[in-house]
């Protein structure tokens, strides 16, 4: 389904064919708040943000940046991991207070921390720090930050896994990201069919088709992590990684039996 089967929808349901009372733009604006709200309850889109350590000018010659901001679409980040050779999964269990202190420490980075914010902090030489604008961030938008330790002392390429929110809607065949079922469709348009009947003093009604996407969206969160709860291998003891990830060879000993030598 894409963006004019939700406009349609709603101008159906209000019984106005054409924009008079309800201007278009505001329908798809609360079609787009609908999606968004959808699909983060549920954490329905995962994406990866690929990128390297890069050399921080302000800090000095020969200092890395230690923190990077994230993509604005951005919501949550799931997981990091950084080459080092081959691929090893970043530490994340940690907070910048712990990570940002002591003495400056450039080395591979194998631990990190989370925090949101519209600036970059930085350890420096001389067991000092500097806050700096985010490079590229000129509204001052808060994003998600990722902050390395020790801080990278070369180029290392990183990966992060993160939730991603519901990309905005624009033009009429704009895709919506929410799976094209007459239940989950019927969630969708009823926020913005919510608004019109509230903005025509009709609360009863509006009441009722907030009920209704209210429904849809817990709906359409269980749907989504019984989902993913099938794809995801099950998780043994203390460790993030699946039974048997990597080849290796194992002896068995034998269990039943009288246990005897060969030869001895």
């Amino acid at each position: 389904m894409n963006l004019r089967d939700g406009v349609q929808g709603v101008r159906d349901k209000v019984g106005e064919g054409k924009p008079w009372l309800f201007d278009t733009n505001t329908i798809i604006a609360d079609l787009n708040r609908s999606a968004r709200s959808m699909t983060s309850a549920a954490q329905a889109i995962r994406d990866t943000y690929a990128y390297q350590t890069q050399p921080n000018p302000t800090a000095g010659a020969g200092v890395y940046y230690q923190e990077y901001q994230m993509p604005q679409n951005c919501e949550m980040i799931i997981a990091a991991k950084i080459k080092i050779g081959i691929l090893y999964p970043l530490n994340l269990n940690y907070t910048q207070q712990q990570l940002q202190v002591f003495g400056y420490v450039a080395s591979t980075p194998f631990a990190g921390y989370i925090r949101r914010g519209i600036t970059l902090t930085q350890q420096v030489p001389g067991s000092s720090e500097i806050v700096m604008p985010a490079p590229g961030n000129k509204a001052g938008v808060a994003e998600w930050v990722l902050g390395f330790y020790p801080t990278p002392s070369g180029v290392f390429p990183f990966f992060v896994d993160y939730v991603a929110y519901h990309p905005v809607m624009q033009a009429p065949m704009d895709l919506c990201l929410i799976p094209d079922r007459s239940d989950f469709y019927d969630a969708w348009i009823a926020y913005s069919i919510s608004n019109c009947m509230e903005k025509m003093g009709d609360q009863v009604t509006a009441d009722r088709y907030k009920k209704i996407h209210n429904a849809g969206l817990d709906q359409y969160s269980t749907y989504m992590f019984a989902s993913q709860a099938q794809v995801t291998p099950p998780m043994y003891g203390a460790g993030n990684q699946p039974a048997n990830l990597n080849p290796y060879a194992a002896v068995m000993a034998p269990t039943a039996g009288n246990l005897t030598i060969e030869g001895a």
